[in-house]
C-alpha cells in the first residue's frame, strides 16, 4: 500500500463533507434572505390606490377606473 491509497478515502470524505457544508450554507443563506424580504414587505402591508375620506362618494374612485 502506498501513500496515495491512504489519501484517496480521506480526499473523498473531505470532498463529501465540503459539498454537504456548501449546500447547507447556501440553503441557510437563501432562507435568511427570504425571511428578510418578507419582513421588509410586512413593514408596509397596505397598498393605497386612492385617498378616501368620509366625503368620498364617487364609485369610480373605488373601482380604480377614473
Amino acid at each position: 500500500m502506498g501513500k496515495q491509497d491512504k489519501q484517496k478515502p480521506f480526499l473523498r470524505l473531505t470532498l463529501l463533507y465540503g459539498s454537504i457544508a456548501l449546500i447547507l450554507t447556501i440553503g441557510t443563506l437563501a432562507l435568511l434572505i427570504n425571511i428578510f424580504e418578507r419582513k421588509q414587505e410586512a413593514k408596509n402591508p397596505f397598498y393605497r390606490v386612492v385617498d378616501l375620506t368620509n366625503e368620498t362618494e364617487d364609485p369610480s374612485l373605488l373601482s380604480g377606473s377614473v
